[in-house]
């Protein structure tokens, strides 16, 4: 909220709100016009936190709903969605390109994620009741690429 009601920021969405402009020479495109508005570095933060806003391409968003679905529980799903959404994906959309590794990495983050939330899931545990023991005991009993949560567990406990 408090970066909505910046005056940049309502310039920039009131830019964007506007049709493109035809001239005889042709029309002003999308990416012309953001290009314009984008010239001062508080408007650039601006273009950047929209592109954030946004969804990644609709492949991605394919993988996203079909990992979402192989969690067992809502409160999980809800985590694992959150977690891709302003983890994973927005820190991609500021990427001026994302590389392959970096999407495959993230991939497989949130599957491990998937893997340990519906082991919880299986033993009747939530986030919230996890304790070391049970997290030491999920990682022994499975292979090595399950230490890749320590990328979720960071944020898990950073967000509550």
């Amino acid at each position: 909220m408090t970066w909505i009601r910046q005056r940049h920021v309502a310039a920039f969405l009131k830019d964007l709100a506007v049709p493109p402009t035809i001239t005889p020479r042709g029309s002003t495109s999308y990416r012309e016009q953001t290009a314009r508005a984008a010239t001062s570095a508080a408007c650039w933060s601006s273009t950047v936190r929209c592109r954030a806003a946004t969804n990644l391409p609709s492949a991605n968003n394919q993988w996203t709903t079909a990992a979402l679905n192989r969690v067992s529980s809502d409160e999980h799903r809800d985590v694992v969605r959150r977690y891709i959404r302003w983890q994973l994906q927005r820190r991609m959309n500021q990427m001026e390109t994302v590389p392959h590794g970096t999407f495959l990495r993230s991939k497989q983050t949130v599957t491990v994620a998937i893997e340990f939330l519906n082991w919880l899931d299986d033993h009747g545990l939530t986030l919230e009741e996890l304790r070391q023991e049970h997290l030491d005991a999920w990682l022994a009993d499975g292979p090595s690429t399950r230490r890749f949560v320590d990328r979720f567990i960071p944020w898990a406990i950073k967000c509550r």
